[in-house]
């Protein structure tokens, strides 16, 4: 069976069988993006609290239940979107997230690109893996865009979320730099630095 795709790593879109999946409201949609990011099971009090904190127990938890049966008809699938007693979560083995694929890429270079010094080459495997990293990227923003419910919690989610992942993005393709500059990769050197340009065009480094 064919998955899923939902690419949070710039302007977000979801596709299946090489097609565009439109999710038209809002909120069903920032839902979607919520527990694509999260990558496991969230508590409902906890979805009901990010988006609804300013809502009673009782209309937060039937407002959730509307938007998750919007969500369910807008999938392709609706046993994509599971729950399990008051848990709520993504068929993850069904569904690829690109920023899921990028932490663990990431996570599966572990320290070793910062236990090199800059002036040194890094294991070629470890290249390659970064290199595979950054490639989920398909813009220089989370979530470019996008326009989530009027929130505060959704707000600092957003805010908070999208700082990490820059500055990760931006210290790995740093590093790259610096390895591929080293490796004679001129071209491959170059791109990186643009490419953190793109978000931070006052990067004393990558000028």
């Amino acid at each position: 069976m064919s998955k899923l795709s939902i690419q949070l790593l710039g302007p977000p879109k979801i596709t299946w069988e090489n097609k565009v999946i439109s999710i038209s409201r809002r909120v069903p949609r920032a839902i979607l993006f919520y527990l694509a990011a999260q990558g496991k099971l969230i508590g409902r009090e906890n979805l009901c609290h990010i988006f609804w904190a300013e809502s009673s127990d009782k209309q937060a938890r039937q407002r959730l239940r509307e938007n998750l049966s919007r969500l369910r008809k807008n999938l392709p699938d609706p046993s994509f979107l599971i729950t399990e007693n008051n848990n709520i979560s993504l068929d993850f083995d069904r569904i690829d997230v690109d920023l899921l694929a990028f932490e663990q890429l990431v996570e599966t270079a572990g320290q070793i690109p910062w236990q090199f010094p800059n002036t040194e080459l890094l294991p070629e495997h470890t290249y390659q893996t970064l290199t595979a990293a950054i490639a989920h990227w398909h813009g220089n923003q989370f979530l470019a865009g996008v326009r989530l419910p009027a929130n505060p919690l959704l707000d600092n989610w957003l805010s908070s979320t999208s700082l990490r992942l820059e500055q990760r993005r931006t210290s790995i393709l740093l590093r790259l730099n610096h390895h591929a500059y080293l490796a004679q990769k001129i071209d491959s050197a170059l791109g990186f630095a643009h490419m953190v340009l793109e978000t931070d065009n006052t990067n004393d480094e990558a000028h």
